[in-house]
């Protein structure tokens, strides 16, 4: 009672408990790991400590692993001299699993403050659970592989959050400074969830093969870093306010979907970072007397635009544009295709300098002007000139090809996307397309088969089709959706994590 214990070793132990008064402090000359293979608790006016402040300089990480619940009613305090940046000594607390605990708490009335709270469970399925009542002010926090369940929103954290592994956050963190930043690594791919604010600081994503996908519309106020990684959009928009930094060839960065960005009246040009699944499809315009500020937004797509009525001279590859509040004279846009666009009659090696250039706007098409071109190597870049207005371009090998697309057509095929977020808590979205009329019904099963839900049951047209799904009644675990539309039946499988 009212002792005082200094760690100035590595040691592992079965159970740690700091009753009352007593303190557990850590020899701040080394680097020390303390290992509780079951539970630690920290009683009330007990505490885990530094021997002295933390200073910048150095390189020692302080570690508490523990495989079992942490219960701190006293304190947990390790920041640097009441600082959250500007240092080399760690201090980690990191959730492990064991066989006989894959699921673990955090639970107190007491406080801990530290830099990084770490989560490293063998699982992403298996889950710590952060209770009511307790205080967690961290500077990061790291998910290498599990699930965290934040829902009574105990989280304070003053930067980051980084995910590895198809990680979840079940309830975002109280970023408390400014929008706090978002990191996404590993090797999985990761559909983000409510641990994603509306508006974040710095959003950063690093993998050449996986991808980040959104849920909602994101604003990064600062900066978007795809060093190697992939942001897919959805149906959302993603809005950089600030800078894209480490995107482009060599399998690096770039955005799947749409890309949002502001352009002022001192502006002169703009790069969208943007492409498909296949590969890199920027756009970069260079503007002439841009009497008003606005934004712009562009998305590429890797099919035929809709509208073209012979595809069979066409690259299978259009740019959409919008734009609101901005008014210019003229514009022009260098495109970047992929040696994939080439297909059916147009041939990269033969017709590659002689395509037009198709402008699709109010309906209807007409040549545009293109300027320069870079056709060395798989791929190029063409650059339109002169535009007044834009809305959608793409490349033909014949200016036959511009007509309006035969109602005979269809643009469409039958398809089931994921679900996103998957898991989820409690509402997820769905989307399907359908190529022509017909009943569609699409319903949610338990994993006996039982009906749980009838979300379509009708007549659609063809076209593509979102459906928001709530599943606040149904309790945690694995159900599957079928969509049926004619001959076609499609079934996927998602996880409900209440």
């Amino acid at each position: 009672m009212g002792d005082t214990v200094t760690i100035d070793s590595n040691f592992t132990v079965a159970k740690l408990i700091v009753r009352n008064s007593a303190l557990l402090k850590f020899d701040t000359s080394r680097a020390y790991t303390v290992v509780s293979n079951g539970d630690i608790e920290v009683n009330a006016n007990g505490k885990i400590v530094p021997t002295t402040p933390f200073t910048s300089g150095g390189s020692k990480f302080h570690s508490i692993q523990l495989y079992g619940d942490l219960t701190v009613d006293g304190q947990i305090q390790f920041y640097v001299n009441g600082s959250v940046k500007g240092t080399y000594r760690i201090f980690k607390v990191t959730m492990k699993t064991s066989a006989l605990n894959p699921n673990s708490v955090i639970q107190g009335t007491g406080l801990i403050e530290t830099e990084y709270l770490q989560i490293d469970k063998a699982l992403s399925s298996q889950q710590v659970k952060i209770q009511t009542g307790i205080a967690i002010n961290v500077t990061y926090i790291y998910l290498y592989s599990g699930t965290v369940d934040n829902t009574q929103n105990n989280i304070s954290t003053y930067y980051a959050t980084r995910f590895d592994n198809a990680s979840v956050f079940l309830a975002r963190p109280n970023y408390r400074y400014k929008n706090g930043y978002v990191v996404y690594f590993g090797t999985s791919n990761i559909t983000t969830g409510v641990e994603l604010s509306d508006t974040v600081e710095l959003l950063q994503t690093q993998s050449s093969t996986k991808v980040v996908s959104l849920h909602k519309n994101v604003v990064v106020h600062d900066q978007l870093s795809l060093s190697d990684g992939r942001i897919n959009t959805n149906q959302y928009t993603l809005t950089v306010l600030g800078t894209v930094t480490n995107t482009g060839l060599s399998d690096k960065g770039f955005v799947i979907g749409t890309l949002k960005k502001p352009l002022t009246v001192k502006d002169t040009s703009v790069m969208f970072e943007i492409g498909t699944p296949k590969g890199y499809a920027s756009a970069r315009f260079h503007f002439k007397n841009i009497k008003n500020s606005g934004m712009i937004s562009a998305s590429t797509w890797e099919k035929f635009h809709p509208n073209i009525h012979d595809t069979l001279t066409s690259l299978k590859r259009y740019w959409t544009f919008s734009s609101s509040g901005m008014t210019f004279d003229t514009c022009s846009v260098i495109l970047r295709y992929t040696k994939d666009d080439f297909v059916n009659g147009v041939v990269e090696k033969s017709d590659e300098q002689t395509l037009y250039g198709g402008l699709y706007t109010n309906l209807s098409w007409k040549i545009a002007a293109i300027g320069a071109r870079d056709t060395s190597g798989a791929g190029g870049t063409v650059e339109f000139t002169d535009l007044t207005s834009f809305a959608a371009l793409t490349l033909i090998k014949t200016a036959n090809a511009l007509s309006v697309h035969s109602e005979t057509q269809s643009p469409y095929t039958y398809s089931l996307s994921q679900n996103y977020p998957n898991p989820f808590n409690p509402a997820t979205t769905i989307n399907y397309q359908i190529p022509t009329v017909g009943i569609v019904t699409l319903k949610v099963y338990d994993i006996l088969g039982k009906e749980i839900a009838s979300l379509v049951n009708e007549q659609k047209e063809a076209g593509n089709y979102t459906v928001h799904y709530d599943a606040s009644p149904l309790t945690s675990g694995i159900y599957f959706y079928t969509l049926r539309s004619g001959s076609f039946s499609a079934t996927k499988k998602f996880l409900f994590i209440k």
